[in-house]
């Protein structure tokens, strides 16, 4: 069975910055399923529009509401990231201080937090899902990333 309905809208949303107007009134409504694209010239507002969603801007007037009934725009970027929504930035990047078993761990999808990011061990699920891209990896013939210090196959996978 399938959920309808509206996962997130944004109504009447206006920002601006030391005068300028990044958005003014804008409208949005994205059903459960659905895919949107926002294209425009550069300072068109896409990036706005993206940053007011993610919490890490704070719109001057109207609403943003996630699901039936939360309202983003009244909570912090890392509760409304803990609710499932994040970004993509357009620049792929790694910490290079990690390994990539490390940097894979990081990108699988689970809650984060202080305890579980200190304490916490991978479930038997996540360990297989990072095997099975390690293994796809491993048998597409691509060198092995070299970080810093090592040469390519010097990386270390503690596992």
């Amino acid at each position: 069975m399938t959920q309808q309905g509206t996962i997130v809208y944004l109504e009447d949303v206006s920002v601006t910055f030391d005068g300028f107007r990044a958005l003014r009134g804008v409208s949005l409504y994205v059903d459960r399923g659905e895919l949107r694209a926002l294209i425009g010239p550069n300072g068109a507002g896409k990036t706005t529009l993206l940053d007011v969603i993610c919490g890490q801007v704070k719109p001057d007037t109207g609403r943003v509401i996630f699901g039936a009934k939360t309202d983003l725009s009244a909570l912090e970027p890392d509760q409304i990231a803990a609710l499932g929504i994040g970004r993509k930035f357009q620049t792929p990047a790694v910490f290079k201080h990690l390994t990539l078993f490390d940097n894979l761990t990081l990108a699988l999808p689970q809650r984060w937090g202080l305890w579980s990011t200190l304490l916490g061990s991978l479930t038997a699920t996540q360990i297989d899902a990072l095997g099975a891209i390690l293994g796809a990896w491993c048998h597409s013939g691509d060198p092995w990333p070299a970080r810093e210090g090592t040469s390519p196959g010097g990386v270390a996978v503690p596992w």
